[in-house]
C-alpha cells in the first residue's frame, strides 16, 4: 500500500483518519490537500474483512426483519453473498459505493492505523472517490495538513482543539 498527499508519497503513520465528530469539516487556517491511498486488493481483504463481514451480517439481519434500507445487501444477496476477496472482481462498482457511502470511516481506520512511532502530518478528512479493480483499490479524498507534526497519542484520533 502507498499513500500520496498532493501527489507526494507519505510514510506510514503520517496520514491518519480525522476524529468522527468533525470528519468532513474544514478547519480555518489549516491547509487542505488531496490524498489517495492505493491498496492491493489482498491487503484490503486482510485489513478490512472483519468490518465488511459485520456490515454484511448486520445488513442481512435487517433485511430479514423487513428493512428496505440496504440496497447494497440486496445486491450482494442476489450475487450469492460472495466473500470480500471475490467482490473486487465480481462487483467492483458495488464495493466502491459501499466504501465511499457506508464504510468510509471504517476503511480509513483499517488502512490508516495509528502508529506510535510516526509523527502525524495529515488527517484524512473525506472519502470523495473510490475506484476498485481486480488488483487495486484507490481511496481518495481531502486531507488536512496538521500545522506542525504532532506525535501520535495511542488510541486517539487527532483533530483541532
Amino acid at each position: 500500500m502507498f499513500a500520496l498527499v498532493a501527489d507526494t508519497a507519505v510514510k506510514a503513520g503520517e496520514l491518519v483518519r480525522r476524529g468522527p465528530t468533525q470528519f468532513g469539516q474544514d478547519v480555518p487556517g489549516w491547509s487542505v490537500a488531496p490524498y489517495c491511498l492505493h491498496v492491493p486488493v489482498e491487503h484490503l481483504v486482510t485489513a478490512f474483512e472483519p468490518v465488511f463481514d459485520a456490515f454484511l451480517n448486520d445488513g442481512l439481519a435487517d433485511v430479514r426483519n423487513g428493512s428496505d434500507d440496504w440496497p447494497e445487501i440486496e445486491t450482494l444477496v442476489a450475487a450469492g453473498c460472495p466473500p470480500l476477496s471475490e467482490i473486487p472482481m465480481r462487483l467492483p462498482g458495488l464495493l466502491a459505493e459501499i466504501l465511499r457511502e457506508s464504510l468510509y470511516m471504517d476503511v480509513l481506520d483499517a488502512l490508516l492505523p495509528l502508529r506510535p512511532d510516526a509523527a502525524i502530518r495529515y488527517l484524512a478528512n473525506t472519502v470523495d472517490h473510490v475506484t476498485v479493480d481486480p488488483d487495486w483499490v484507490a481511496v481518495c479524498g481531502r486531507a488536512l495538513q496538521v500545522p506542525e507534526a504532532v506525535p501520535n497519542v495511542a488510541g486517539r484520533r487527532l483533530g483541532p482543539p
